[in-house]
């Protein structure tokens, strides 16, 4: 008697399939990579605003605003092309794109705007 052969399953550690729920799950969706990148940019303003130029001013560390300054440049990059991504796929509107941006030049924008739009970026 002949019997269906069995599906073959791809092997994956215990420990990636219970933290990601499969393989399916390793990436971030579009939205959960503007969300968390939203968060990091605006912490990165706000740490930039009130932690780094105090210190540059105040306690004559100018290395405090170029290594904060240099990772909020990169952040604030990829923020616009996430904002440009979303408004390309047809997820933000030109209105919505621009109060993003406008957001993120603006002291916890990011943080508002990232709780009123929800998850339709």
């Amino acid at each position: 008697m002949l019997s269906a052969p069995k599906p073959r399953v791809r092997a994956q550690s215990g420990l990636l399939q219970a933290a990601t729920g499969g393989p399916k799950d390793v990436f971030m969706s579009a939205q959960q990579r503007f969300h968390w990148v939203a968060l990091a940019e605006g912490a990165s303003f706000l740490a930039l605003l009130f932690i780094a130029m105090p210190l540059k001013y105040f306690a004559g560390m100018p290395l405090a605003v170029r290594v904060v300054g240099l990772a909020h440049g990169i952040l604030f990059v990829l923020y616009a092309l996430l904002v440009f991504e979303a408004l390309g796929a047809g997820r933000f509107t030109l209105r919505t794109a621009a109060l993003a941006m406008l957001a993120s030049v603006v002291p916890f924008g990011p943080f508002v705007f990232e709780r009123r739009i929800g998850g339709r970026a």
